[in-house]
């Protein structure tokens, strides 16, 4: 059973050493412009969580997670509720899950 970078974490809390952050363009999109809505979380998603479940009438969301490799600030789950709700895109400072 092969288990993602996510699970492994979950699995071995502490245990897992990552890479500096870098910035990959993991969307099907190579840019995107409009309004953006800006937060800044450092220990925790809630905030990003919250506006994932508004309609966003096609904004930005750039989240500053201040690089942090504690917490991934979005995965599967919010960025699902992202899509269905219309917003076009994000910028994330931080560390994020599920991309494997």
């Amino acid at each position: 059973m092969i288990k993602s970078t996510p699970d492994l974490c979950d699995a071995y809390d502490g245990g897992i050493t990552f890479l500096e952050p870098l910035y990959t363009n993991l969307g099907g999109r190579k840019r995107f412009y409009d309004d953006a809505v800006t937060v800044k979380y450092l220990k925790e998603n809630s905030k990003v969580k919250q506006l994932a479940g508004i309609a966003s009438n096609d904004r930005a969301m750039v989240v500053d997670g201040g690089g942090s490799l504690r917490q991934a600030l979005l995965g599967k789950t919010i960025g699902a509720n992202t899509l269905a709700n219309g917003w076009v895109g994000f910028v994330i400072y931080g560390s994020i899950r599920d991309v494997d």
